[in-house]
């Protein structure tokens, strides 16, 4: 297989990164944000799903890493799920160092599943966020090997419903802001060779157009209160898309007897572009 096994449990140098209020307004315009508290000339804090810009550096060491890739191809690489969990926001001037590793890396149907964990600590020393990311290394197409396929998630009642509209020019405005460069996402005949129509939208870039709603309806538009947010991205999305966001109460559990809302997002094909998804609220 492609990556080197041997590699599970490598942890890779701290990376810092300089927090500056520009790069924290572009995130918000790349993804449509319109919070107060987030976008606008002066935000108060950045948008919790900020944290994938200081998280990039740390996971280009891993990308990049040539021992680890051995015969993996990155243009294959499909992003599987991301689970982030935040301590305090982020704020301009703040000065964030993350470190990386790769947790574990398993047979997924026609491919590998690489999972990568982080931490991000201030420059105070105090935790900022955790979590891990799993990306899948789709091999050559086999007949032999199905990948599982899941039945529609059962929603036992809606809390909310909102719909974003995905920009023709999502992906690149993203791409710029994020720093997610990956052809996939810009180069429209890089995707096609993979097997895509267009261009395919950043899952992460999705998974920041759902924060909206969990902030507005779950935290009454207040962002530091996001303790948690966490998807599995289950079908591409591209431009032109327009994406439903549909949650419901999960609960009450966890440190604090913290809210636990679930959600997922669908196309106007009907598919569940996101699932599984958990905001965990303060």
């Amino acid at each position: 297989m492609g990556l080197d096994r041997d590699l599970v449990g490598k942890l890779y140098a701290e990376k810092e990164y300089k927090v500056e209020k520009e790069a924290m307004v572009a995130y918000a315009q790349a993804t449509n944000e319109y919070n107060p508290k987030l976008a606008g000339d002066s935000p108060e804090m950045a948008s919790p799903m900020f944290g994938v810009v200081y998280l990039l550096p740390g996971l280009v060491d891993v990308f990049f890493d040539s021992e680890l890739m051995k015969d993996a191809n990155l243009g294959r690489m499909l992003h599987g799920g991301q689970d982030m969990r935040f301590s305090r926001p982020v704020r301009d001037r703040d000065v964030l160092k993350t470190r990386t590793k790769v947790e574990s890396i398993e047979d997924w149907g026609t491919g590998e599943l690489l999972t990568i964990s982080f931490s991000t600590e201030s420059q105070d020393g105090d935790p900022v966020m955790v979590g891990r990311g799993t990306f899948l290394f789709r091999g050559p197409p086999d007949p032999s090997k199905v990948m599982k396929k899941s039945g529609p998630t059962e929603i036992p009642k809606v809390l909310f419903e909102k719909t974003y509209h995905v920009d023709d020019d999502q992906t690149y405005r993203y791409a710029e802001a994020s720093g997610d460069h990956n052809p996939l996402h810009v180069d429209r005949e890089m995707a096609k060779a993979m097997g895509f129509p267009n261009v395919i939208v950043q899952g992460l870039c999705v998974m920041a157009l759902a924060q909206q709603g969990i902030i507005d309806y779950g935290l009454d538009g207040e962002p530091a209160r996001l303790l948690r947010l966490s998807v599995q991205f289950s079908k591409p999305v591209f431009p032109g898309d327009d994406l439903r966001c549909i949650a419901w109460e999960k609960g009450v559990y966890g440190e604090g007897g913290r809210r636990v809302l679930g959600f997922i997002m669908k196309s106007q094909r009907g598919e569940e572009v996101i699932r599984e998804g958990i905001a965990e609220l303060g």
